[in-house]
C-alpha cells in the first residue's frame, strides 16, 4: 500500500466509525435499549460500507481483506461497547423512575414532609426513610413494605408518626384477583389504617382492620406489611 492509499484508509475508517459511534450516542438519549442496539448496528453497518468503498479504490484485493477483517474487529468492539451503554442507560432510567414514583407517593401520604433521607443497613439498602418538614424537623417515617398475597406479592407504602401511628398508606403494586383481592387498593379498606397503633394492627376482631369480603389472605398481607415494617422501625429508633 502506498502513502496516498495508506492516508485513505486510515482516514475512511475513522471517518465511518466515529460517524457511528456519535450517531449511537445521540440515539440512546431519546432510545430504549433493544432500538439503541439495532438501530447502533445499522448505523456501524453503513460507516463500514462507506469506508469500504473508498478504500477499494486504493487497496490490492489482500490488503482489501486485511482492512476489512481490522473493521470487523472494531465493529464487533463497538457493538459490545453500544450494548453495554444502552443497558447501562436503561438501568439507569428504571432506577430514577422508580425514586420519581416513591418520592411521590410518600408526599401524598405525608404532605407535611419535603425530604425523605434513606436508612440503610449494612448492604446498602434501604430499610425505611426519615421524613422531615421544610425547617429540617424530623416529622415521621416512610416505608416500602413487600408481603405475598393471594395471587402475587403485594407492594404497600406506608407513613406512620413519632408515635409509631399509621398516617396513610397505600398499595404500589398488586395482582390480586380483580374485584376481590384488588379491593385492597380502594378508600374503604385503605382509610382503615389511619392513625391504628401498631398493637392494633391486625384484622378484626382481633384488631381495627374489616377484612375484605371474600379477599382474607390479601387483606392480611396488607396488614402484615404495615404492622412488620412499624415493629422494625420501632425498634430502630
Amino acid at each position: 500500500m502506498n502513502g496516498e492509499g495508506l492516508r485513505h484508509y486510515h482516514r475512511s475508517l475513522i471517518f465511518g466509525l466515529v460517524g457511528a459511534i456519535i450517531s449511537i450516542f445521540l440515539v440512546s438519549y431519546y432510545s430504549r435499549a433493544i432500538m439503541v442496539v439495532g438501530f447502533g448496528v445499522f448505523l456501524i453497518f453503513l460507516g463500514v460500507l462507506s469506508s469500504l468503498y473508498v478504500i477499494r479504490q486504493c487497496l490490492s484485493s489482500d490488503e482489501l481483506r486485511g482492512a476489512m477483517g481490522t473493521i470487523a474487529r472494531f465493529t464487533l468492539i463497538i457493538m459490545v461497547a453500544t450494548s453495554t451503554l444502552a443497558i447501562t442507560h436503561e438501568v439507569t432510567e428504571m432506577h430514577i423512575a422508580a425514586a420519581n414514583e416513591l418520592e411521590l407517593a410518600f408526599s401524598e401520604l405525608m404532605p407535611g414532609a419535603t425530604r425523605f433521607m434513606p436508612v440503610l443497613d449494612r448492604d446498602n439498602e434501604v430499610i425505611y426513610y426519615e421524613a422531615f418538614d421544610d425547617e429540617g424537623m424530623l416529622i415521621g417515617y416512610a416505608f416500602v413494605s413487600v408481603k405475598d398475597g393471594y395471587a402475587g406479592p403485594i407492594e404497600v407504602a406506608g407513613a406512620i408518626d413519632l408515635n409509631y401511628r399509621v398516617v396513610a398508606i397505600t398499595i404500589m403494586r398488586q395482582t390480586e384477583t380483580p374485584g376481590l383481592g384488588d379491593k385492597i387498593t380502594t378508600p374503604q379498606f385503605l382509610d382503615q389504617f389511619t392513625n391504628v397503633t401498631v398493637e392494633e394492627l391486625h384484622l378484626s376482631p382481633h384488631g381495627e382492620i374489616d377484612a375484605i369480603t371474600g379477599a382474607t389472605i390479601s387483606s392480611q398481607a396488607v396488614v402484615d406489611a404495615i404492622r412488620e415494617k412499624t415493629m422494625e422501625i420501632e425498634a430502630m429508633t
